[in-house]
């Protein structure tokens, strides 16, 4: 079976399959359209306080309820959180490899 081949022969760590396999499955944009997932970028890369930005978003999005808005920002928190543990994870890992080769 080539599943289980690929499997056995796959040497990342397990930590960094297990975020791999949650970014995975997680709504590209947080199930919103490109446009507004990118307007939500642009001020949250702005706007560092949630509440201020939650009141900014519910401005420029009103066909978003505020509960939507904030299910937003947690998706994303959560996503931008995963991503970084995989690049530590990633980076400990090029790291060890790099010493074991020595």
């Amino acid at each position: 079976n080539r599943r289980v081949l690929k499997i056995v022969n796959d040497s990342r760590p397990l930590k960094l399959i297990d975020i791999e396999k949650k970014l995975d499955v997680m709504p590209k944009n947080g199930g919103w359209t490109e446009r507004d997932h990118s307007d939500f970028l642009k001020l949250y890369v702005q706007i560092t306080n949630d509440r201020d930005l939650l009141h900014h978003l519910s401005e420029i999005m009103p066909h978003y309820s505020l509960s939507e808005l904030r299910a937003h920002l947690e998706w994303f928190d959560q996503f931008e959180r995963l991503r970084e543990q995989k690049r530590d994870i990633i980076d400990k890992w090029k790291s060890q490899k790099t010493q074991t080769q020595s």
